[in-house]
């Protein structure tokens, strides 16, 4: 009994200092670096060998191919400007001589104007600026064209925009033949004895384009922009009651008192009925005299 017990003991004994020994190999085994082992460098190497040949490779195709995509399409650009070159030529050699004549430019001018305004009539603002601008480009002296756009950005209330077509509008005046245009530019009320081929309806329309710039300036707040503007269109229509009025009012609210008083005399000897003349004249006593 007692042998059987003892050699039991033993055993386990034994077996204990096996299992130490392999846990302490097995220890061992597992600090070792495998990166350290000759295969393992070997297997490494060669992958890295690989890695670096295939990204050379495809580094070069790339560059071939950008190369090729490069000189390819510079070839074509080539070709296509030569091929568009070569149609020109033919063109200039056997196609139709296309010439507009300045009969065909008045009659496309006239279309455009009526398309203009009907489309001013319906509020359609888009389609008339269009049709107005192709009357410009057209002929680029054409008041008309102009005219039109002014009413337009009046219409869509683009103030600095309507100011703008009208200044240029009236430069272009002034660039013509009628003597009153050039001198309302520098605003010489009462002009004579100008060397002028405007006609009276054409005064009139000169006038009206002051009165339309007078309006856009006050819309803009700039009362004395207005006042000059006023001042233009007395250029061509120095009796004009209206426009006598203006300028009165006007010259009062930037207190000029010496432009009032000349229009308020102009005017009570256009309109002797004015209901408005007493009004204004003690206005303009109120102005400080400068």
């Amino acid at each position: 009994m007692w042998f059987y017990a003892v050699c039991l003991v033993i055993f386990v004994i034994s077996l204990l200092a096996v299992l130490a020994i392999v846990y302490g190999k097995f220890g061992q085994v597992s600090l070792i670096d495998t990166d350290t082992l000759p295969q393992e460098r070997d297997r490494r190497k060669k992958r890295q060998i690989i890695s670096e040949r295939v990204r050379r490779l495809t580094a070069a195709g790339l560059a071939i191919a950008g190369a090729w995509s490069r000189d390819r399409a510079e070839a074509m650009r080539r070709e296509y400007a030569a091929l568009v070159s070569r149609l020109q030529e033919l063109e200039r050699q056997y196609g139709p001589k296309l010439t507009i004549t300045p009969a065909a430019v008045r009659e496309q001018a006239l279309k455009l104007s009526a398309a203009g305004l009907e489309y001013e009539q319906a509020g359609r603002w888009a389609e008339a600026e269009k049709s107005y601008l192709e009357m410009a480009k057209l002929n680029v002296r054409n008041v008309t064209a102009y005219r039109g756009l002014a009413r337009v950005y009046a219409g869509l209330k683009q103030w600095p925009q309507a100011k703008e077509t009208l200044q240029f509008l009236i430069k272009l005046a002034a660039r013509g033949g009628c003597g009153h245009a050039r001198a309302a530019v520098g605003l010489k009320i009462g002009v004579r004895g100008l060397a002028c081929s405007a006609t009276q309806a054409e005064h009139a329309e000169l006038a009206a384009d002051y009165l339309s710039l007078a309006v856009t300036c006050r819309e803009m707040g700039d009362t004395d922009c207005a006042r000059r503007a006023y001042a233009g269109a007395l250029v061509f229509e120095p009796a004009n009651p209206k426009y006598l009025d203006l300028f009165l009012e006007a010259c009062i609210l930037v207190g000029d008192k010496g432009g009032a008083l000349a229009a308020f005399t102009k005017l009570k000897e256009a309109n002797p009925e004015n209901q408005k003349l007493r009004a204004l004249f003690e206005k303009i006593n109120t102005l400080a005299a400068k």
